[in-house]
């Protein structure tokens, strides 16, 4: 059995994180709307990599889309 990935973002920016946290505490939470965007990365990649046993594999892809 494979191991799955754990990705993070290259262009995360953990300050710009809280900011944005900090501002959304400030938001009647009736009025917040969560849109799933699962989807929207069309770029190929494997779910899968290898690992030292009973650890995690962690990857690193670019959040941004490239248009073709």
């Amino acid at each position: 059995m494979k191991d799955l990935k754990t990705y993070g973002y290259q262009e995360r920016d953990e300050q710009k994180r809280r900011e944005f946290l900090e501002q959304l505490e400030k938001i009647d939470k009736h009025r917040i709307v969560y849109v799933d965007e699962a989807g929207f990365d069309n770029q190929q990649d494997y779910p899968f990599g290898n690992s030292p046993r009973g650890q995690r594999c962690y990857g690193m892809k670019s959040g941004n889309i490239k248009k073709e």
